[in-house]
């Protein structure tokens, strides 16, 4: 099953290795800083609302904490 999804996307896949390696650095770059936002985003938006702007920078603070320790 695995190999069968993994031949049938054999094309696909060799396209993203026809980039650049300066290229292809910057899509692990761009998916690792849109991963973090989400881990962020996640942690901010179960909240809701904050009265004031340290509780916020608090939670973002322990979310980026929490993310380094993954």
């Amino acid at each position: 099953m695995v190999v069968r999804s993994w031949h049938e996307n054999g094309p696909n896949l060799s396209r993203y290795f026809q980039y650049t390696k300066d290229l292809r650095r910057l899509i692990y770059t761009i998916n690792t800083i849109k991963g973090h936002h989400h881990q962020v985003r996640k942690a901010t938006k179960t909240k809701g609302t904050f009265p004031s702007g340290d509780p916020l920078v608090m939670r973002v603070y322990l979310a980026y904490r929490n993310i380094k320790k993954k």
